[in-house]
């Protein structure tokens, strides 16, 4: 069989795209609509103030979707070991990130939840280097 620009499918270069998928679906786009679901009730909650719905939003949506965009087949051909931990690790560490803004600032229950994003971003930070 030839392509249409007139190579065989042996030819054809094969792309592996890399990103961690469940059932076909990349984990970093489930993680966005997931965390879009959770900020569209912390809004129609009125429980955090606007600085801390705009930080929920940048937890929860912004940064899965960057992630999505920064492993590309350009990049490598197998997926990180960081990068993994940080797409699998993101959901639940940004839901207690975002559980650790209704506790009083500085407080035992506040950091503790917050220390799980604190190593995804970690995981983001090593696979940056």
């Amino acid at each position: 069989m030839t392509t249409t620009d007139g190579r065989t499918n042996a030819d054809s270069p094969v792309t592996i795209d890399p990103h961690p998928r469940i059932d076909g679906v990349r984990v970093t786009d489930a993680n966005a609509v997931v965390g879009l679901v959770c900020w569209s009730v912390l809004v129609a909650m009125e429980i955090l103030s606007t600085v801390e719905l705009l930080v929920s939003l940048a937890v929860l949506v912004i940064l899965p979707l960057g992630l999505g965009v920064v492993m590309t087949t350009h990049r490598t051909s197998r997926t990180s070991l960081v990068y993994r931990f940080a797409v699998f690790g993101h959901l639940p560490a940004a839901i207690a990130a975002v559980a650790s803004f209704t506790f009083p600032t500085g407080s035992f229950g506040a950091v503790g939840l917050a220390l799980p994003w604190v190593g995804v971003t970690a995981c983001v930070a090593f696979f940056g280097l």
